[in-house]
This record gives structure tokens, C-alpha cells and sequence, in this order.
């Protein structure tokens, strides 16, 4: 039996023993896709107001014949809607938003040598294409790259001609225009480089850009390849040689001349691949690129400020890494290597904070194993990202298993989870599942599979990370009630992903479920009910009410509880670290930093439950924020710590107001009170 048959069948008994269940928190849709159709090169992203849009390029049944590029379009917490499409020869498409939430969607044609850009604006039914950019001197363009600088979309994309001139371009869409125009730069024709040569000569040649945008700015690096020369039976005589370039628009709007940041002596005919990638985030523009010729393979510099160059050590040669920053201006560098003494690649992430001096070394994601492919890197603002480690055969109708790594900010990248389960699928067309995230964790990860109905097809599937907990609405709860009276509450939960449940425990051992329940309390006294919603992967929210219950003869003595004397320690208070209370001690006015905590002082002139109902000011209004409960208070001065907490959850910096009253053991209530008090960071 061949090597080649063994490594084979290893990868489907490895993969058909994987698990088919999806990882905890993720939620799969049905197919977004036409059936008999072969879709291909997924896009997604998450626009600022939660909403997302997926795109692919759709083929024919054959799985080759392109059909065109379909577009479509979920609100926040909706449905996608109706597929659009772009009909062409059309290849490479992708998405970007801008803050106002406005989405491109960019694309080439390569028979008609056009590079387009349709958009979608907020309020809007559907894309509306722009007038297409043809390429200069018939070239033909390819390796698309999207972005938005401020309003204005734009792309940057390499053009060629077979053995012929090659180039770099940018172009952008204003955002009041309706056509796309060159950005201009220093090379023939307006290209950010150009390269052509003579016949029998070695070829030049310009390729592999890619484009990142900071502080209102646009970044292109790329790679110029030079031939080495080779004898008329085909042996190389001379070596070839590679640079990595970048060009900026920073100074004038246009791009300037091109830097060269690094030059690496080929071995055969053909430059060596040095992969240049491009992050930006923070004030900082990383060009990333490998050079396989010394021992510091993955080398990067911050090309904004155009300073060392640094390197990330390794153990094993990176394969097509992915590249991105956040806001903090922190780098994730990701890849695919073979570990020293394995026969098998393992995924593997660097994560360098900005400033760094000495570059940590990546972290496996995952073990060695056949059939590991990194296909996808997503990173948000604050630093929550995802990364794909997917696992795929080899053969070309073969398996595949979509796996998600999460990163919350500050953390490392968790264990991967399944987001698929074992998929038959087309291999050329599973070659890049697509992710997005957005910051405070909401993940998506767009991924094509076979549906089995008869035909040949591959249709797209969106898994979402539900990080967010449902919704807690329409709350009745009654403030009063009376012994051996039954008393009707209610509540409505919500959740954009999953089916939600209601809980109640009515604060005297009992509980019930459900949307209305009827409870009916044994003895008097104030009652802290608790509503707890909880989705379907277990994201739950609480909420609190308390209930003056009345004994069920009416008492001789309705005189309710009188409180006086309060006041705060600290009005204005920094929040505790931990939900148990902790009050700073007295500071002096000319100490800078507000205390920790505070303590509420109040005299009650019999035994009570204080309650306590925290608003937060907002304009004109008020939101409520949370109730505290202390029960058994009194007779007498009495002090209250507070830490800035509801349970867990922290108060924001902000002004509150505290609505104070206290309940007898008889069910009568005082007379409320108020004060105000403020949380600063």
C-alpha cells in the first residue's frame, strides 16, 4: 500500500472519529445557499449595530462554472433576507463596514479586466454597484484587498499581463461618488509599482499586496519577484531574489514611492515566497513576512513608525500565515508548521502587545495532527478574536471539520470547538471558511457543506458564538400582597439566537417556570423574588423585585416603619474589586483618587427589610440599575457597607440615585426616601 493511500484513509478514520456535536455557546443556521449549487469563497462580517452580511462567489453544479457573486443580508437579531447577485466572470470577493455601519462589497472580473464595488447604506434595500474601474493597459487585476478609510471605500489589488507587465493599483469609492477612481502613485500609469522586461530576459514581476487602514490612512505592502536565469536545458545559472515593498498614502493623499523593507537571495529559478502580510491597529502598521533563508523566519516592522525590525522566534517554518491588530496595537501572527520531529502540522499563534522589544514565541493552538489547515484569523477592536484550525482530508471530495478557537481580551486562545461537525465536502470548495467577530464576543463562522439531497451541491451554513444573554422584558411583579392570597407575575424573555426559558424562586423556598405563574405566600414580610431568563446554550440574566407581603388578618398596628438620619460615607466612590463589600477608610479632601466602596447610615425606628433601588441618571431620565436587599435591620442607627456591586455586576461610573424604605415584619412600608451618590472610574 502506498504512502500516499495510508495517509489517506489515517485522515478519515481521524476525522470520522471526531466529534459531530457543535462546541458549547455556538449556534448553526440551515443552508444560506441555493441547492445544486457549489458555493465558494465565503465572506462574512458584523456591522456596528449587530447586523450581518455573508457573500460567496456561486458556481454551477460542476462545482467550476462561475454563476456569480450572491450578497445577503440579516438584521440585528433578524433573518437574512432575499440573495442579491453580481453576474461575471467574476472572482475574489470581499466585505468591509464602515463606522456609519455602510457595507462594500468588492469584486474583479477578470474577462472584462474591471475591478467593482457595490455598497449598501444604512436604510437601504439593497446594494447599489458603482461604475467599475477598468485596469490600465488591459492588465488583468486579482489578489483583491477592501477597506474603508473614514467614509470612502477602498481596494488595492495586483494586475498583469501572461509573461508580461505586472503592477500594484489602489483605487477608492467616495463616499459621495459613484465610480471608483484611482488613488494615484508614483509608477507608470498611476500604479503604486509597476514592472515589466524584455524579452529572453528574467521576468520581474510585482504581486501578493495586501492593504490595512489606520488613523485614516491606507497601507500597501507586496512582494517584487525576480526570476533567476537558467540555461537552454532548463538549469538555473543565477539565483532569483525577492522584496518585500510597502507604499503609504499618509503624507498626501496619494501613495509615495515605494520603501523596499527586506531582500532575500532565492535558491532555484524562482524568488523564494516571503508571504508578506499587513496588520494595522492603534497607530501601528505591521508588514509581516516570512524569510525561510536564516533562523528567525517570521520577521515583522511597524512600518507607521518605521522602526526595528523584529522577529517572533520559532521551532518550525511558517506556512501562509494570517495577520492581524487590534486597537491597543497588539499583533496576532498566525500559521501552520511541522513541529521538529513530527510528520504532521499543528496551528500555532503569536500574540506581541505593541512596544514589545523581544517578541513572544507562538502558542500551539492545537496538537500535530493530519489534516490541520489554519483557514481563517478574525480580530475586534478591543482584542477578542477567533481563529479557525480546521481539519480537512486530502482528497478532493473529502471531510472536513470546521474548529473555532476563542480569544477574550487580555487571554490567551481557548481550545478549539467544533462549529461544524463531519462535513462531506468539495475540496477545492472548503478552501477558506470565513469568520468575523465583533468586540465583547459575538463570533460568526461561514462554512459550506454537502446537504445530501440528490445533487451536487455546496451550501454555506452560519455558526454564531452566542455570548450575549437573552433579554428580560415586560416585568409585573406586584409590590403588595397577602397571606394565603394567590398573587399573578410575569415576565417575557428574549434571545436572537436561541429559544429562552423563565424562572422564578419567590424568596420563601419555592420555585416555578414559565412566562405567568401564580404563587400564593404562607406567612408575612418582605419577599425578594428572583426571575432568572436563560437561553439555550445557558447565557442566563436576573432580575429582583421585592414583595411586601401582609399578613392575612389586618394588623391593629399599621404604623410602617420610620427611617431617619441617612446619609453616605463616601457619595462619590470608586466600585470594589469583588462583589463582598469593601469601604475604604476616610480620606482627606486633598487626596486625589475617590475612596473604594461606601457605607449607607440610617436610623429605623423598628426591626425591618431595608430595600434599597439603585437608578442610574441619564439626561432627563432614569434607569434602573438593581435593588439590594438587607433584611433584619434595626431598631436603631444601623450602617450598610456597599461596594459599588449588585451582585457581581459593577455599577458604570456615572450618577445614581438610591430610593431607600423599610418593610415590618407586618408588610407595612415606610415612607421612601432618597439620596443621591456618583461612581467614578
Amino acid at each position: 500500500m502506498s504512502q500516499t493511500l495510508v495517509r489517506i484513509m489515517t485522515i478519515a478514520v481521524a476525522l470520522l472519529c471526531a466529534p459531530a456535536a457543535q462546541g458549547a455557546g455556538w449556534v448553526a443556521s440551515g443552508p444560506l445557499s441555493p441547492p445544486d449549487r457549489v458555493a465558494t469563497e465565503p465572506q462574512v462580517i458584523i456591522t456596528p449595530s449587530g447586523g450581518r452580511v455573508i457573500a460567496w462567489v456561486q458556481n454551477l453544479a460542476d462545482g467550476f462554472t462561475v454563476e456569480n457573486i450572491s450578497v445577503r443580508v440579516a438584521p440585528p437579531g433578524g433573518d437574512f433576507g432575499q440573495i442579491q447577485t453580481f453576474v461575471g466572470r467574476v472572482d475574489g470577493p470581499q466585505l468591509a463596514v464602515a463606522p456609519d455601519g455602510t457595507v462594500a462589497l468588492a469584486w474583479v472580473d477578470f474577462s472584462a479586466h474591471t475591478v467593482h464595488i457595490a455598497r449598501l447604506t444604512p436604510g437601504q434595500a439593497s446594494f447599489v454597484e458603482a461604475t467599475p474601474l477598468t485596469v490600465p493597459g488591459g492588465e488583468t487585476p486579482s489578489n483583491l484587498h477592501l477597506a474603508f478609510v473614514g467614509s470612502d471605500a477602498v481596494v488595492s489589488f495586483d494586475s498583469f499581463v501572461q509573461q508580461g507587465p505586472s503592477s500594484i493599483w489602489a483605487a477608492r469609492l467616495p463616499a459621495a461618488g459613484d465610480a471608483l477612481e484611482i488613488v494615484p502613485g508614483t509608477a507608470a500609469g498611476g500604479a503604486i509599482d509597476h514592472r515589466s522586461f524584455a524579452s529572453g530576459q528574467p521576468e520581474v514581476f510585482v504581486d501578493h499586496s495586501a492593504l490595512a487602514v489606520d488613523h485614516g490612512h491606507a497601507y500597501v505592502s507586496w512582494l517584487q519577484e525576480n526570476e533567476g536565469q537558467f540555461n537552454d536545458n532548463g538549469f538555473p545559472i543565477s539565483n532569483g531574489a525577492a522584496t518585500v515593498r510597502f507604499a503609504t498614502d499618509a503624507l498626501s493623499g496619494q501613495f509615495g514611492a515605494p520603501a523596499p523593507l527586506d531582500t532575500v537571495q532565492g535558491t532555484s529559478v524562482f524568488a523564494p515566497r516571503l508571504s508578506p502580510r499587513i496588520a494595522a491597529g492603534g497607530g501601528h502598521v505591521y508588514v509581516v513576512w516570512l524569510r525561510p533563508s536564516d533562523n528567525k523566519p517570521v520577521n515583522y516592522e511597524d512600518v507607521a513608525a518605521m522602526g526595528t525590525r523584529l522577529s517572533i522566534p520559532t521551532d518550525a517554518f511558517f506556512r501562509d500565515p494570517l495577520v492581524a491588530a487590534d486597537e491597543s496595537g497588539t499583533l496576532f501572527v498566525a500559521g501552520q508548521s511541522e513541529p521538529p520531529g513530527s510528520n504532521n502540522e499543528a496551528v500555532s499563534v503569536a500574540i506581541v502587545p505593541a512596544g514589545t522589544a523581544t517578541a513572544p514565541a507562538p502558542v500551539r493552538i492545537t496538537p500535530a495532527g493530519i489534516g490541520r489547515q489554519l483557514d481563517a484569523l478574525a480580530v475586534a477592536s478591543d482584542g477578542t478574536a477567533v481563529l479557525l484550525p480546521d481539519r480537512v482530508s486530502s482528497s478532493f471530495n473529502g471531510t472536513a471539520q470546521v474548529l473555532a478557537s476563542l480569544r477574550s481580551p487580555g487571554a490567551g486562545f481557548a481550545t478549539p470547538q467544533d462549529v461544524s461537525g463531519l462535513q462531506d465536502v468539495n475540496r477545492e470548495a472548503f478552501q477558506n471558511p470565513a469568520a468575523a467577530v465583533a468586540s465583547g464576543g459575538e463570533a460568526l463562522v461561514l462554512w459550506g457543506g454537502a446537504d445530501h439531497t440528490g445533487g451536487a451541491n455546496e451550501r454555506l451554513h452560519l455558526s454564531e458564538f452566542d455570548a450575549l444573554a437573552p433579554t428580560l422584558t415586560a416585568l409585573s411583579v406586584p409590590a403588595t400582597a397577602t397571606v394565603g392570597q394567590p398573587v399573578t407575575m410575569s415576565a417575557a424573555a428574549g434571545d436572537n439566537l436561541t429559544t429562552t426559558s423563565v424562572s422564578w424562586d419567590f424568596g420563601d423556598g419555592s420555585q416555578a417556570s414559565g412566562s405567568s405563574v401564580s404563587h400564593v405566600f404562607d406567612e408575612p414580610g418582605a419577599k425578594t423574588v428572583t426571575i432568572t431568563a436563560a437561553d439555550a446554550v445557558g447565557n442566563s440574566v436576573t432580575r429582583t423585585q421585592v414583595i411586601a407581603v401582609a399578613p392575612a388578618t389586618v394588623p391593629v398596628d399599621r404604623t410602617p416603619p420610620v427611617v431617619t438620619g441617612l446619609s453616605f460615607s463616601h457619595a462619590r466612590f470608586r466600585v470594589a474589586k469583588h462583589a463582598t463589600a469593601q469601604i475604604a477608610s476616610a480620606r482627606t479632601r486633598r487626596q486625589v483618587n475617590a475612596p473604594i466602596g461606601t457605607s449607607l447610615r440610617l436610623t429605623v425606628s423598628e426591626r425591618a427589610t431595608l430595600v434599597i433601588r439603585i437608578r442610574q441618571r441619564i439626561g432627563r431620565r432614569s434607569a434602573a440599575r438593581g435593588t439590594l436587599v438587607r433584611a433584619g435591620t434595626g431598631p436603631g442607627a444601623t450602617t450598610i457597607a456597599f461596594s459599588g456591586r449588585i451582585g457581581r455586576d459593577a455599577l458604570a461610573p456615572g450618577s445614581y440615585i438610591a430610593a431607600i424604605s423599610a418593610i415590618d415584619g407586618a408588610g407595612n412600608v415606610s415612607a421612601p426616601h432618597t439620596l443621591t451618590f456618583a461612581v467614578v472610574r
